[in-house]
C-alpha cells in the first residue's frame, strides 16, 4: 500500500516496490509434496526429478529398461518417465503455482502524469500534474485471497497427484492385458498346430481309403477355425502391445518386449469394509473435492465480508502551476455501491459452494459403491480361478490321460485324442483369460480404493506343452491304421 508521500521520494517508493517484484516462480514448487501423495499410496511408483522431456540420464535409463523385456513396473516407471500426458498435467499444476504466487503479490500501484500548456502569455511553464494511487480493496483482502490460493494450490497437489496415479494404473492394466494376450496367442498357436495334425493325418487316412470324405472335412474345418483364432489373438495382441508403447511414450516403430506370463494370483484378498474405509481415507480425488467444499466456504465467507467493497483508492497528488507554485495533498477514489452491492458474486458463491458439497457427497457414495464394484468383479474372478485349478483343469488333464491309454489299447481312435487336447487347450485359454481378468480387476480395485493392496503376485502362469505326447501319440495312430 502507498501513503501519501512527497513526489521527492515517489519514485524511490516505485524503485523499491519494481525491485520486491522481481521474485519468480520456483517451477518445482509443491512438487516434493506431490511425491509424497504417491509415494504413500504407492511406494513403487517413482517420480522423475522434473516433469520435463526425458534428459541424456532418463532416455538412457528407458533404454537400458527395453533392452530386456519389461514388466509391469518397469512399463510404469518408463510411462512417468516420458509419456506427454504427464507433462500435460504438470503444466495444469504450475497454473496454480502462479495463482498462489499471484495472490500473494501485492497490486501495482497506478501512476498519473499530464503536462498541459497555458494560454496566458505570462505563464512561467506548463502546468505539471502527478498522481500515484494504491488499490486499497487489494490490500484488505490480500490475506483472505492468499488464503484462499494456498487452500487451491493443496487441493491441485492432490488432483495431480491423482492424476499421476491414474496413468500408473492405466499403464499396469495395459500390461497385464498384453501378457493375457501373448500367453493366449501362444496357446492359440498350440492348438493350430494339434488341428493341423489332424487335418493331415485326416488326409492321409482318406487318401488310403480308410476316412470318409466328412470326417476329412469335419478335421480341415476345424482347423481353419484354428487359423481364424490365431489371427484373432495375433491381432489383440499388437493392439495391446501398442496400446501400452502408447502409454509409455514409445512410437510404434520402437521394438521392445514384454515379460511373458500372467503372475499367479495372491495368497488372500483383503475384505470389503475394510478397503471401502481406507477408499474414503486415501482417495485424492475426495481429498480434492473436500479442499474445494473448504474453499468455497472460505469464498462465500469472502464475498459477504466485503460485498458493499469495491474500487477503492488511495494516493496522492503533486501539482505544479504555471505561475511556479506546487499543490500537494492526499487523494481518494471510492466506488459507491448505488447500484450493484456485489449481490450476483454472493449467489454465484452460494450456488458454488452447494454444487460442491453435492459433488462430495456424489464421489463419497461413488467411493464405496466402485469398491463394492470392484471387490465383487476381483472375487468372481478368483473363484472362477479356483474352479479352474481345483476342478476343470485337472478333470481335462485326466480327460487327456484316459484318452490317450485307451487310444494305445486301441479302444478309440485316432482322432478322440486330438479332440480332448483341444478341449484341455479350450480350458487353459479360459483360465488364462478369467486369470487377466482378476489382475485388472485388482488393478481396478487399487484404483477404487486410492491406494495399492496388500499381496504380491506368485510366478509367472505357464501354459501346457504337451509336445512328447502328441508325438508318441501321432506314431501310435499311425500304427493302429497301418500307415507306413
Amino acid at each position: 500500500m502507498f501513503l501519501p508521500v512527497p513526489p521527492s521520494r515517489a519514485w524511490i517508493c516505485v524503485l523499491l516496490l519494481a525491485l520486491s517484484g522481481c521474485a519468480s516462480i520456483a517451477p518445482e514448487q509443491g512438487h516434493d509434496d506431490v511425491r509424497a501423495l504417491v509415494g504413500a499410496r504407492r511406494d513403487h511408483v517413482q517420480l522423475p526429478p522434473q516433469f520435463q522431456p526425458p534428459d541424456a540420464a532418463a532416455t538412457a535409463r528407458i533404454d537400458s529398461l527395453l533392452q530386456q523385456p519389461i514388466g509391469s513396473r518397469d512399463a510404469v516407471a518408463i510411462a512417468l518417465l516420458q509419456n506427454p500426458a504427464l507433462r500435460i498435467d504438470a503444466a495444469e499444476f504450475g497454473l496454480a503455482q502462479a495463482d498462489l504466487f499471484e495472490a500473494g503479490r501485492l497490486a501495482n500501484p497506478r501512476l498519473s502524469l499530464s503536462v498541459q500548456d497555458s494560454s496566458d502569455p505570462s505563464a512561467q511553464g506548463p502546468q505539471l500534474s502527478i498522481g500515484i494511487a494504491q488499490n486499497i480493496a487489494r490490500l484488505l483482502t490480500r490475506a483472505p485471497r492468499r488464503q484462499f490460493a494456498a487452500g487451491e494450490f493443496e487441493r491441485a497437489k492432490a488432483a495431480f497427484a491423482g492424476r499421476i496415479l491414474a496413468l500408473a494404473d492405466d499403464t499396469e492394466s495395459a500390461w497385464f492385458e498384453l501378457a493375457g494376450a501373448m500367453q493366449v496367442t501362444e496357446l492359440r498357436r498350440l492348438v493350430l498346430e494339434s488341428t493341423d495334425a489332424s487335418a493331415q493325418l485326416a488326409g492321409r487316412l482318406q487318401q488310403a481309403g480308410n476316412l470318409a470324405d466328412l470326417d476329412l472335412a469335419l478335421r480341415q474345418a476345424t482347423a481353419s477355425e484354428a487359423r481364424i483364432a490365431l489371427q484373432r489373438a495375433e491381432v489383440r495382441q499388437r493392439q495391446a502391445w501398442l496400446k501400452l508403447g502408447r502409454l509409455m511414450g514409445l512410437p510404434p516403430e520402437r521394438n521392445w518386449q514384454a515379460t511373458p506370463g500372467l503372475p499367479a494370483p495372491v495368497a488372500a484378498e483383503e475384505v470389503l469394509p475394510e478397503l471401502q474405509q481406507r477408499a474414503l481415507r486415501q482417495r485424492l480425488d475426495l481429498d480434492a473435492a473436500r479442499r474445494e467444499v473448504d474453499l468455497l466456504r472460505l469464498a462465500l465467507g469472502m464475498t459477504q465480508r466485503y460485498r458493499y467493497l469495491g474500487e477503492f483508492e488511495v494516493g496522492v497528488d503533486y501539482e505544479r502551476e504555471t505561475d511556479r507554485s506546487r499543490l500537494l495533498g492526499p487523494s481518494i477514489a471510492l466506488e459507491l455501491p448505488l447500484f450493484d452491492q456485489n449481490q450476483a458474486p454472493l449467489g454465484r458463491a452460494q450456488a458454488r459452494l452447494q454444487q460442491a458439497e453435492a459433488r462430495l457427497q456424489r464421489l463419497e457414495l461413488d467411493a464405496s459403491a466402485g469398491v463394492a464394484t470392484a471387490h465383487a468383479g476381483l472375487a468372481s474372478a478368483r473363484t472362477q480361478l479356483d474352479h479352474y485349478r481345483e476342478q476343470l483343469l485337472p478333470q481335462r488333464e485326466r480327460v487327456v490321460a484316459r484318452t490317450l491309454e485307451m487310444q494305445q489299447y486301441m479302444l478309440l481312435g485316432p482322432f478322440e485324442l486330438l479332440a480332448a487336447r483341444r478341449d484341455e487347450f479350450d480350458a487353459y485359454q479360459g483360465y488364462l483369460e478369467t486369470l487377466r481378468d482378476y489382475w485388472l480387476a485388482r488393478v481396478d480395485l487399487a484404483r477404487e480404493t486410492g491406494g495399492a493392496l496388500r499381496g504380491d503376485g506368485g510366478e509367472p502362469v505357464a501354459i501346457p506343452t504337451p509336445a512328447a505326447e502328441e508325438d508318441h501319440s501321432s506314431h501310435h495312430m499311425h500304427h493302429q491304421h497301418g500307415e507306413h
